[in-house]
């Protein structure tokens, strides 16, 4: 799971899937837009290649490879 905004991509969670809620929450402080990504594989995602990824090329380049699915979720905030 990865956030993308105009600060860059950051990874907020890797590892297996688990029953229930993610471990850590966090807060979005940014402004304007963002987006939430989900990759989902068979095999171990190289996290490090996927926020690269992420920061040259957004959401659109985020598959690892063929039998990856991916999720997109835009997040927008208005003003304060």
């Amino acid at each position: 799971m990865a956030l993308v905004d105009a600060d860059g991509a950051a990874i907020l969670f890797s590892g297996a899937a688990q029953p229930g809620v993610l471990p850590g929450a966090f807060e979005w402080t940014g402004a304007g837009e963002g987006t939430l990504v989900a990759v989902l594989a068979d095999e171990p995602i190289d996290v490090t290649a996927l926020a690269s990824r992420l920061s040259r090329e957004g959401p659109k380049d985020a598959s690892p490879g063929p039998g990856a699915e991916v999720i997109v979720r835009t997040l927008r905030r208005g003003p304060r």
